[in-house]
């Protein structure tokens, strides 16, 4: 796995998780993962590109938290125009298939690390160019919401994030914050938001295999299984399900438990 690419900022916070959902590299220019593979510099010569060349020219992505985004480029330039041009930023609305605009105009840089969007919530964006080109070869997106909650009922812990597993009693400290991290949501008003999907988290075997961590129920199930690959070291199966709020799978009495992730 290559090394994390990101800025030199001070209290910089850890890496959430992304992922992505539509670009069309055309066969030509760098692939959309090469955001994330340490390298600073373009593979195509082109870079992941944003241009008005192609009605296509888009990037739509989910981010899984809270979120700022990092971006790096370089220069790029023929005789359609040059580097770096402004982009624009849509956010989808949970209940509406369409992209709703929230910010135009946003500047970006040729050769330097770059605030690109900042505050962004979690859901799901599209960035598309304004005039011109604009390139990214290096995204780090960053967590800004450290802070991660799981339930605890009858001693034992259960998660929170788009599902309710129960995990058990931990073993130690250092297994409890993984299943915060792995298993617990960052949001606390998820417990009483009515949700229509189940995500499980996977893990890989001795022989390097992905599996759920635990078992599916196929009852549960009212659309296509989709398997989510965040990145290299997380991947989940989501399926859409009847609502349920997590609020009335709980006990009458339980505690919302919360720590910060390093």
């Amino acid at each position: 796995m290559a090394e994390i690419a990101k800025p030199n900022i001070e209290k910089l916070g850890k890496k959430g998780q992304i992922t992505f959902l539509f670009y069309n590299d055309e066969n030509r220019f760098d692939k959309i993962e090469t955001l994330f593979d340490g390298n600073l510099n373009t593979h195509t010569g082109y870079g992941v590109l944003l241009s008005p060349t192609n009605s296509d020219r888009k990037i739509i992505f989910e981010l899984h938290q809270k979120s700022n985004i990092w971006a790096y480029g370089q220069k790029y330039t023929d005789g359609g125009g040059s580097t770096p041009k402004p982009v624009s930023l849509y956010e989808k609305s949970n209940n509406d298939e369409d992209f709703k605009l929230i910010q135009s105009n946003i500047p970006t840089k040729d050769n330097e690390w770059y605030l690109l969007a900042n505050n962004l919530e979690k859901g799901i964006y599209k960035m598309t160019y304004t005039s011109a080109y604009t390139m990214f070869t290096e995204w780090y997106v960053e967590d800004i919401n450290p802070y991660r909650c799981l339930i605890n009922q009858n001693q034992n812990y259960y998660s929170t994030k788009s599902n309710f597993l129960n995990l058990g009693q931990t073993k130690d400290n250092t297994q409890l914050e993984n299943w915060y991290n792995k298993y617990g949501a960052d949001d606390v008003n998820v417990i009483t938001q009515n949700l229509n999907n189940k995500e499980f988290p996977m893990s890989k075997d001795e022989n390097g295999i992905w599996k759920t961590d635990f078992q599916l129920d196929m009852n549960e199930v009212i659309d296509n299984i989709e398997l989510v690959d965040i990145d290299e070291e997380n991947k989940s199966i989501k399926y859409n399900c009847n609502d349920y709020r997590i609020l009335d799978l709980c006990d009458d009495q339980f505690k919302l438990t919360m720590c910060k992730i390093k």
